[in-house]
């Protein structure tokens, strides 16, 4: 159906979601969601009935997203058409919608109606009772049961009464918000606000152009989510070689670089006064939620400054991503091909038995073949005991190395507190996010607190690198 909302903007009610890609459901999804919900905040300020909205208001919506998609924006020629013919529709569709239905008004105030006894002693019964009075008729006994009216109305009128709805009290309070919707107070606006109804008019621009801005970030998020959804498509098409695997070289010159721009954001941010909003819309920028120009606010450049300073950082361990991806990648084709002949294993009759075993034992009892359990027991089992034995040899090398030492207690907290700060600035150059707080300790104990400071095991061989935490 083709609905004209003035002498230029021609819209199509039953056309598709404009720029949205065939197939694409969720972005439909999304976009329609959004568009709804402009509907709703459009409706709010133009005091449109909720019946009504979406028969006049949809298509509006449906056109101002294609406009977005296609220049960006909405003009404010459109926009002041749009707002001009939903103001003037929504004063011709009050009155329309008041004369269509109301026999259905007269109806459901003048009809009783009965709940069962156990929605009837429900706090919300009672609230909606007080709420819908003078709108409808409510009595314990003798009315017609809600459900049977209802039924009724979603017959007689779907496009008021949802069919689905199967509680009582929520098809009372659907009852209820129709028969209140249907007003002559909202038929005549300019006559009900008289001497005020330019303000009303000029109040109700303000909250349409809200919506109008809001309707086009959420636009323009849903066409960033199909371009994104586009390019990793054609990358898959496009993909005909494996990268080259990332060195090990690399991946020390992508810590190190994100460690001095680590620094450096720190600093930036430690420089900037950033509510709890502002840094919720830094993470939004660093997911790729939301563009940079569409931070708005008078904390838009700190806002920005920090965002910049953080993503030189996250784009510094892209090396590092890709290194853990290959990683993923060829772990997991490894163990596809060692567990191949899997359809051949033969599944213990009982899932408790695998607890009694031990993992080698396990392998054995279920691959039939005797040289592939043994391969997969020394690829997979072997190395962890050989790694736990080195690393209990390492451990107990430390402690003795330690107590030779004989710390005191304060050069031992000393000692605990080093190997803390070496751990978790550690852990920040691998991109892990840590909650920072600041340590404040004195050293003491002279030269064996200054043997302690380099990494224990300097020189050797050992499972893990940097000074031994106190209690190993």
């Amino acid at each position: 159906m083709a609905a004209a909302t003035g002498d230029g903007l021609q819209l199509n009610a039953n056309a598709e979601k404009p720029g949205t890609a065939a197939g694409n459901e969720k972005s439909k999804r999304i976009q329609n969601r959004r568009e709804n919900a402009f509907v709703d905040r459009v409706g709010d300020a133009l005091s449109v009935p909720k019946g009504a909205r979406r028969e006049y208001l949809k298509p509006l919506a449906d056109a101002m997203a294609a406009e977005i998609k296609q220049n960006g924006r909405v003009s404010e020629a459109t926009a002041s058409e749009v707002f001009n013919a939903a103001y003037d529709r929504g004063i011709v569709v009050m009155d329309e919608y008041y004369n269509q239905y109301k026999e259905l008004k007269d109806e459901l105030r003048g009809n009783a109606l009965t709940l069962d006894s156990e929605s009837r002693s429900s706090r919300e019964y009672k609230d909606m009772r007080t709420q819908y009075f003078g709108d409808l008729k409510l009595t314990n006994e003798g009315g017609t049961p809600i459900d049977v009216k209802y039924a009724e109305l979603a017959e007689r009128y779907p496009e008021l009464f949802d069919a689905e709805l199967s509680a009582p009290l929520d098809q009372l309070e659907r009852i209820g918000e129709v028969a209140r919707s249907i007003r002559k107070t909202g038929v005549e606006l300019d006559a009900y606000y008289g001497d005020d109804a330019t303000d009303f008019k000029a109040y109700a621009r303000n909250g349409f152009d809200d919506a109008v801005e809001q309707l086009t970030r959420d636009v323009k998020g849903v066409q960033r989510y199909e371009a994104d959804q586009a390019a990793q498509r054609q990358a898959r098409e496009q993909k005909t070689s494996v990268p080259a695997p990332v060195s090990t070289d690399a991946l020390k010159a992508a810590y190190e670089t994100a460690k001095r721009l680590r620094r450096q954001a720190d600093k930036i941010t430690a420089n900037e006064l950033l509510t709890e909003q502002d840094s919720r819309t830094v993470d939004k920028l660093l997911r790729g939620d939301i563009a940079p120009e569409d931070v708005q606010g008078d904390n838009r450049g700190g806002i920005l400054r920090v965002y910049a300073a953080k993503k030189a950082v996250q784009d510094s361990l892209a090396p590092v991503k890709e290194y853990n991806a290959q990683r993923r990648a060829g772990l997991a084709s490894e163990a596809a091909q060692d567990i191949a002949k899997s359809d051949a294993w033969k599944d213990k009759r009982r899932g408790y038995g695998y607890r009694l075993e031990t993992m080698e034992r396990n392998i054995r009892d279920i691959v039939p073949d005797r040289t592939e359990a043994r391969a997969l027991t020394e690829k997979y089992f072997t190395p962890v005991h050989a790694n736990e034995a080195k690393a209990t040899r390492w451990k107990n090398e430390q402690r003795a190395r330690i107590a030779a030492l004989n710390l005191t207690q304060a050069e031992s907290e000393y000692l605990q507190v080093y190997g803390e700060l070496q751990g978790a600035e550690a852990a920040a150059a691998m991109g892990n996010k840590r909650a920072k707080r600041s340590l404040s300790f004195e050293p003491n104990g002279g030269g064996n607190a200054e043997e302690i400071r380099q990494p224990a095991g300097h020189g050797q061989d050992r499972p893990r690198a940097g000074a031994v935490p106190q209690g190993i």
